[in-house]
């Protein structure tokens, strides 16, 4: 109401003038519009006649750390006949002319969270709560204040399989909690730090690890992590799981009726650097640190000679290399020089199939320069097999037909001179339906004689060509589901081979816009699980042609989006070596509520 008795008489004050002075049009008008724009500013205390205009005036001013952020902080003004409140980001300012000259302002900041409130300054030294406005005096209030950081704290291991080792580790410089553990792929977060470089972190690392590397995303060391205004540093723990070395001896003959001892040498870093072993031993280093560039050597021995030497990675031996949670094992193999007999298996490279025959032929040699008394090889029938005494063989093995699997049958060589070799066949049929496991025939026969019956072996691995196709179908019988309505699920599955496949089970997701219904049906999720819970139905061995099937039920939501018109369902059939053998899908039509009705009254 003042400020409209202001303007009322500003204008007619206005008129009077332009009747006078109608020559002095322009200046008249520039003046008029000159106090209209006087009117707009905020006053404290409202003009009006007869009043003196208040002297001081009051400038709020925002500064953030990190700058430029657009957060808005609330603030009250108060004092004499005065209440004001409003936001300011950073950079911005507000201004309070016309106060009354005096002290009893006061100026509050509402601090947002996830900030703090790192000074609050008047320019003449006023404090915050009682600031005094003297005649004429600009007073600028500076609230300054600084964004929280964060700390990440993340955790990974080589290998990265590793789920189960927990890592301690420590905080320090005011963070809380000041220890804590991880795992592989954890991590921990530490919010609302004060900006500062005071903060630390410790991994204690468990046995039979080792601290491969430890950053932090802005490069601060881990004894004293700077966080800056809002940052959010990242810092990681990179553990290596510590290898395992292991160098085992073999003899042929074994077992090694001299018991000759074998020499090694390794390099400085494997403590101890030199050792001996004898036929079966090993030697095992623990705790080794990943990396390549270790070395084994075997000094010569009389009366052997080293056959062969590998490592299982396949790392020479003189630079091994072992990967972090890596056991190697180098394995050296030594052959008697006095008498060397040797023995080697060939299947003529069939590849067998269930109720095939196969005819090993066995070629035995005495490649050394002594007669080898007794010589004797020594057949075990395979693992899914029985023995077959044909005609031609019957009377040059002491199996009996049929014999099963494990069965140890025997064939005399007798005297075998220096540099002389012979042959002979063995026979084993294969069972009419195989596991699923089975891939492979393996064979080893043993060559023998009086003073070594173990002197020699040989080796042979058939090919087996199998059969086993799991296949899954699923239907709905043709339902067609309301909101509301419950749906039940058949699948249908089969072994459409000829081998027994194990551990298969049927995996169901909870299809969208509905629940799972617990039946009593097998199934390891509970009544009432959501959209998109997986469930599990565990059906175990599945011989060869062997089928059955189970349902699945699922209720409908009651309320159901406008746009669904079918409910889509997706069940997955496997096992351990068929993991994903098959898929079975099925849509249920869905006759939903419409969403607009319409009805005719003809009354």
């Amino acid at each position: 109401m003042p400020m409209f008795i202001f303007t009322v008489i500003l204008y007619q004050s206005f008129r009077r003038l332009l009747q006078q002075h109608r020559s002095r049009l322009l200046w008249i008008t520039l003046v008029f519009l000159g106090a209209i724009s006087f009117g707009t500013v905020e006053w404290a205390t409202p003009l009006s006649a007869g009043t003196t205009p208040p002297t001081g005036k009051i400038r709020v001013f925002k500064v953030t750390k990190p700058s430029g952020d657009t957060t808005e902080f609330s603030f009250n003004l108060s004092g004499p006949k005065l209440k004001r409140t409003f936001s300011l980001a950073d950079g911005e300012r507000k201004n309070v002319a016309n106060l009354t000259t005096g002290g009893g302002y006061s100026i509050s900041e509402a601090v947002p969270a996830g900030w703090m409130l790192q000074s609050a300054t008047c320019s003449d030294g006023s404090p915050i709560h009682n600031i005094n406005v003297g005649a004429n005096e600009v007073v600028d209030c500076t609230f300054v204040n600084v964004k929280l950081g964060t700390i990440v704290v993340k955790v990974t291991t080589l290998p990265d399989e590793d789920l189960a080792t927990s890592f301690p580790l420590s905080a320090g410089g005011g963070l809380s909690p000041t220890t804590f553990t991880l795992k592989n792929g954890q991590h921990y977060t530490f919010a609302d730090l004060v900006p500062g470089n005071h903060y630390n972190l410790v991994e204690t690392v468990p046995a039979g690890w080792m601290l491969g590397s430890a950053s932090c995303s802005d490069g601060s060391p881990f004894t004293k992590v700077d966080v800056s205004a809002g940052e959010t540093v990242t810092c990681i723990f990179v553990n290596k799981q510590l290898g395992k070395l292991i160098i085992r001896k073999t003899t042929l003959p074994d077992p090694d009726r001299t018991a000759s001892t074998f020499s090694f040498v390794t390099e400085n870093t494997l403590s101890p650097n030199s050792f001996t072993l004898k036929n079966d031993e090993e030697r095992s280093y623990s705790n080794v640190e990943p990396r390549a560039g270790y070395q084994i050597r075997e000094l010569a021995t009389p009366n052997w000679q080293l056959s062969s030497s590998s490592c299982d990675n396949d790392s020479p031996l003189n630079n091994i290399r072992i990967d972090p949670g890596q056991t190697v094992i180098c394995s050296f193999t030594n052959r008697g020089t006095l008498i060397d007999l040797s023995l080697t298996k060939d299947d003529g490279g069939v590849t067998a199939e269930p109720r095939d025959t196969i005819v090993y032929t066995l070629r035995y040699r005495n490649k050394g320069n002594q007669t080898a008394n007794g010589v004797t090889i020594t057949e075990q029938v395979p693992a899914n097999t029985t023995f077959v005494a044909s005609p031609e063989i019957a009377a040059l093995w002491d199996c009996a037909n049929d014999a099963p699997a494990g069965s140890i049958c025997h064939h005399t060589v007798g005297a075998l001179a220096g540099g002389t070799q012979g042959q002979v066949e063995f026979h084993v049929k294969l069972l009419n339906s195989l596991p699923a496991t089975v891939t492979t025939i393996d064979n080893t026969a043993t060559l023998g004689y009086r003073d070594n019956p173990n002197a020699a072996h040989g080796n042979s691995s058939t090919p087996v060509k199998t059969k086993a196709v799991l296949t899954l179908n699923k239907g709905d019988d043709g339902a067609k589901a309301k909101p509301g309505d419950t749906i039940r699920y058949t699948l249908d599955y089969k072994n459409e081979g000829n081998q027994t496949i194990s551990g298969v089970r049927i995996t169901e997701t909870v299809p969208l816009n509905t629940t799972f219904v617990d039946l009593g049906e097998g199934w390891n999720c509970v009544d009432g699980a959501p959209a998109g819970t997986r469930c599990v139905r565990e059906i175990g061995s599945i011989g060869g042609g062997k089928d059955g099937s189970f349902p699945f039920t699922v209720k409908v939501a009651t309320t159901l989006p406008p746009a669904v018109t079918a409910i889509e369902n997706r069940a997955i059939i496997g096992s351990p070596l068929y993991p994903n053998a098959d898929t079975g899908t099925e849509q249920t039509e869905v006759q939903a509520a419409p969403d607009l009705a319409v009805t005719i009254d003809n009354n």
